[in-house]
């Protein structure tokens, strides 16, 4: 791909990420919401059963009490990333 190539690229992004922004401004938080919600439903469809779902994060937060408890233990420092999304003040 050349220079030029990479810029158009570039251009179309941004020229659709602002017909993006000029979209959710006319729309209010609730329907915005519901607008995301189903965006994602469409690519991202569950993949696990929600039973299966809440057992793998109980036993995963079990694991997290035991590595606390590790931690205040051996005196141990560490550091723990967690990823995920932050929906604080959303709605």
């Amino acid at each position: 791909m050349g220079r030029e190539e990479g810029s158009m690229e570039w251009l179309e992004e941004e020229l659709a990420d602002a017909l993006d922004e000029e979209f959710e401004l006319e729309l209010d938080d609730a329907e915005l919401s519901r607008e995301v919600r189903r965006i994602y439903r469409e690519k991202r469809p569950p993949t696990i059963d929600r039973k299966t779902y809440f057992r793998e994060l109980l036993r995963l937060q079990l694991e997290l009490i035991h590595l606390q408890d590790w931690v205040q233990e051996s005196g141990a420092r560490i550091v723990v990333v967690f990823e995920g999304r932050d929906a604080a003040g959303k709605g």
